[in-house]
């Protein structure tokens, strides 16, 4: 500063102080810097100004712009400004043809910026923004600086009471192209913050009020905030514009979050809502993306895997005709699991199919894939591969910014930790969890949860707990009436409740067993070692290996448990070891240690025991433990 003012000179070498009363020194670091600006000159401190409006980063013709000077007068001032040490000039520009400069500390702009009044910051940051929008290409990429210029100017017009009619629907549009910018790079609560701000600029009766509603419903859906009230607002608004599609679209995307959260039937009216209204529309991938919606969510509804075919075929070959590969494969992954369904194991390519698609085109439809291809590789009985699924299904979650996917993944991982015998950290997956749906949104994922929870309460002794557990994942399963819900459910109920109340326990792997044998028990398989020792009576137990022998797709569970029913324990659990589950294992060691001991095996008794307390042991399984305790006792 005393440089700047001439105060303290350069001489002999060294420096020479003029002789002044008492030093000029101001009471802070935002003080010297404004005193150091207060001796530049005029011009020159009109241009750091105009540099301030533009950024912390500027070039030479954007402050032209800002200035309304000429480009030669302002890098003149510039290298002034530089001498003074108050900006610097960088090696490289991001921006070809021109000069790229910084200022030497933030709080030199800031105080800079402080000295210039409202209307002129309404001016200037308008001109900012005009300049960044004529720049060729790239547009796209400045989206959210240009709509700061906008808004900033904006608002201090308003402060200053001198509005331009043409900035407020200035600001609007540069909003929009912010917002969909970060969509497109899955900043979801970056776009649902701008186009809120979009929206408050609207009027009632601007035309693009109703589809900006959808896109912040979409947003705030993907950034896990409430979203279902702007949905419906949307679809309303859509509507009386009669814009069928959009409200479709509106009506499906309600329909996505209803199924999410475990409300299927609520998320089958909403689709059908959406196809009345997509119906008779011209193929298109909104169309496409609705047909495969429905179909999705009436896959597993009895008497309608027809009508579910139907729309997921209309809607891959709308995608085909298009060329729209991600709404391929957002099709295909259905149809393979309705394949599935109708008994067909090749089903399965499909969803590896759609997977590969997804992930070569990186999109969020590999969420889905992951989860389902995961699913199907556990009901096969290959749980190793199924965990690795789940691992890169929770990267790609956090890659695409999708928190209800990520937690997803998180949560089927305790299913993971339960066979692995990582059971206090299948414990901690579980009640984390179980807080954020507490906390933020019911999810469809909780009554499996609930089961893996109760398993492992109930193998360390903590029968309340463990039938709590089951009482609620149950409950849970019977609003969906999904049977990859209910069957698990119905299963750890009847194992559960079997010493305390037997009769309830029973009625439970009836009514499991009576679904096993009129739907397709697929998707109870990884399951039904839960119920095999509470089943009762030899016509189930018959009947349930007549089920099982005939039941396509094959699953290597069936093999396990058809072991089980024959009374060949050591196989049955060196099956469940090359499953990868490692707690039926051990029970079924336990199981054949006993069979050996009833025949007079004692050797091979005491190799299956030993195998079978390691693990018990290991997961502090405390009341398997005693059972095995009381075994090698006898």
């Amino acid at each position: 500063m005393l440089v700047d003012r001439g105060l303290l000179e350069r001489a002999d070498g060294g420096w020479k102080l003029e002789p002044i009363g008492e030093l000029p020194v101001p009471d802070s670091v935002l003080g010297i810097i404004a005193a150091r600006l207060d001796a530049v000159p005029l011009e020159d401190k009109a241009v750091i100004q105009d540099a301030s409006v533009v950024g912390k980063v500027f070039w030479p013709g954007a402050v032209a712009c800002v200035a309304e000077r000429g480009k030669w007068a302002i890098e003149e001032a510039l290298l002034r400004l530089e001498q003074r040490q108050l900006v610097r000039r960088r090696h490289d520009s991001s921006l070809s043809g021109d000069s790229e400069w910084v200022f030497e500390h933030a709080l030199i702009r800031d105080v800079a910026y402080r000295t210039i009044v409202r209307p002129q910051r309404a001016q200037k940051h308008r001109r900012a923004a005009e300049w960044l929008s004529s720049l060729p290409g790239g547009r796209r990429d400045r989206a959210d600086t240009i709509a700061h210029h906008y808004v900033t100017a904006l608002e201090n017009a308003k402060a200053s009471g001198q509005m331009d009619a043409g900035l407020r629907p200035a600001a609007a549009e540069a909003l929009r192209a912010a917002a969909e910018h970060a969509s497109s790079v899955h900043s979801h609560v970056s776009a649902a913050r701008l186009w809120s701000q979009a929206l408050e600029l609207c009027s009632a009766d601007d035309r693009r009020r109703a589809r900006w509603l959808l896109a912040l419903g979409k947003s705030l859906a993907l950034a896990d905030e409430p979203a279902a009230p702007t949905l419906d607002e949307a679809a309303s608004e859509l509507l009386a514009a009669g814009d069928l599609i959009g409200a479709a679209e509106a009506e499906s995307m309600s329909a996505w979050l209803l199924s999410l959260a475990g409300k299927p039937e609520r998320a089958r009216e909403r689709d059908r809502r959406a196809f009345e209204l997509a119906r008779k529309a011209a193929p298109s991938p909104t169309k496409a993306l609705i047909l495969s919606s429905s179909g999705a969510h009436a896959v597993f509804v009895r008497g309608r895997r027809d009508e579910a075919l139907a729309h997921l075929e209309e809607a891959l070959t709308i995608a085909e005709s298009l060329g729209l590969r991600e709404i391929e494969a957002e099709a295909l992954q259905f149809i393979g699991m309705a394949r599935l369904d109708a008994g067909e194991e090749q089903g399965v390519r499909d969803i590896e199919r759609a997977l590969a698609t997804a992930v070569d085109l990186n999109s969020p439809v590999a969420l889905s894939c992951y989860g389902n291809l995961a699913d199907m590789r556990r009901y096969f009985g290959d749980l190793r591969e199924s965990a690795a699924l789940h691992v890169d299904g929770e990267r790609a979650a956090e890659r695409f910014a999708i928190p209800v996917q990520v937690r997803r993944f998180r949560a089927e991982q305790a299913c993971d930790l339960y066979y692995s015998g990582d059971w206090d950290e299948a414990l901690a997956h579980v009640e984390e969890y179980l807080d954020a749906v507490k906390t933020r949104s019911p999810h469809r994922g909780i009554g499996e949860a609930r089961v893996h929870r109760g398993r492992i309460r109930l193998a360390r002794g903590d029968g309340r707990g463990a039938i709590e557990d089951a009482e609620a994942a149950l409950e849970f399963a019977r609003t969906t009436a999904e049977p990859f819900n209910l069957f698990p459910a119905l299963a750890f109920h009847a194992r559960a409740l079997a010493a305390a109340a037997p009769e309830r326990a029973e009625e439970s792997a009836e009514e499991l067993l009576t679904g096993l044998v009129a739907g397709q028990p697929f998707w109870g398989a990884w399951i039904l070692p839960d119920v095999v020792g509470c089943m009762g009576g030899e016509g189930r137990l018959a009947s349930l290996r007549r089920t099982l022998a005939g039941a396509t797709p094959h699953s290597r569970w069936y093999d396990a448990v058809v072991a089980t029913l024959e009374g060949d324990f050591a196989r049955a659990a060196d099956l469940y070891a090359a499953i990868g589950s490692r707690p039926d294992e051990a029970v079924a060691r336990l199981r054949a240690a006993e069979h050996a001991l009833a025949t007079d095996d004692a050797g091979e008794a005491q190799a299956q025991l030993t195998r079978a307390q390691a693990f018990f042991d290991r997961v502090g399984a405390h009341a398997l433990l005693r059972d095995a305790k009381a075994l090698a006792s006898a």
